[in-house]
């Protein structure tokens, strides 16, 4: 780790900064960094796409975070406002079907109904239709034909589809 110094002012906006976003030092000059491109001859094309992909996971999961804070501070669990991101990116788990932030310590405590696009996955993998599919809108009617009961088929076919 490498010490830099700068201006009294400016660490005191930084920290400013990270105290009102409940966020490190740290991520809050990484988040500002990022902004800045780093020179092409510099950087080789598959760690600068990394780079871009690690940076665009970070953002989804910032806002994850702050959607999850804005709940936390509705409800009034203070414990919860409070963790870093640093704390999240440890604990964080996922915001389940009713809105409300899940931590990993809650795994196995409550029940996730199953998830409708994998369900639909699962039922073509069965219907032996994903496997040579990469877009099963495509191919709705063999999807159709392979999974659904008889009258739901005719209903669909009197609508006009």
């Amino acid at each position: 780790m490498a010490d830099l110094t700068i201006p009294d002012n400016l660490a005191e906006k930084i920290r400013d900064i990270a105290r009102h976003e409940n966020r490190s030092v740290v991520d809050v000059l990484q988040m500002m960094v990022d902004r800045y491109p780093v020179p092409a001859q510099q950087t080789p094309p598959a760690a600068e796409d990394e780079r871009k992909r690690e940076a665009a996971i970070r953002r989804v999961r910032l806002k994850i975070y702050e959607r999850a804070r804005r709940y936390w501070k509705q409800v009034g669990n203070q414990e919860r406002l409070a963790l870093t991101d640093e704390q999240l990116d440890e604990q964080f788990w996922l915001i389940d079907p009713d809105g409300i932030p899940r931590l990993k310590s809650e795994q196995g405590t409550i029940e996730i109904p199953p998830d409708p696009l994998t369900m639909l996955a699962e039922a073509a993998q069965k219907a032996g239709l994903s496997s040579d599919y990469t877009d099963l809108s495509e191919h709705a009617d063999e999807f159709m034909r392979a999974t659904w009961p008889e009258h739901l088929r005719r209903k669909w076919k009197r609508n006009g589809e």
